[in-house]
């Protein structure tokens, strides 16, 4: 049982360092960690924070990023709706 415990909680913190790399790499203006991080920011409910992420990546050329960025001004997700912004990234 306790090389159970031990197992998991250096899991959670291997996942935790990921976390970090990730987020530092994305500040750092890595756009596929960019657009990774906006995902993991979606799933968290974090949608205007992800917007931001993933609408810099696309600007940035990050095809992925793009295709989401329009749906968020689509939808209005994290952003405001704008018809424009939603073609312009298609």
């Amino acid at each position: 049982w306790s090389s159970d415990v031990c197992s998991s909680d250096l899991s959670n913190q291997t996942n935790s360092h990921r976390r970090k790399q990730l987020k530092s790499k994305a500040k750092k203006g890595d756009i596929d960690a960019m657009y990774k991080y906006g995902v993991k920011l979606i799933k968290k409910g974090k949608d205007e924070e992800a917007a931001s992420y993933i609408v810099t990546a696309a600007l940035r050329g990050h095809m992925d990023s793009q295709m989401l960025a329009a749906k968020f001004y689509e939808t209005g997700r994290g952003v405001e709706v704008n018809a424009t912004q939603a073609a312009f990234f298609l």
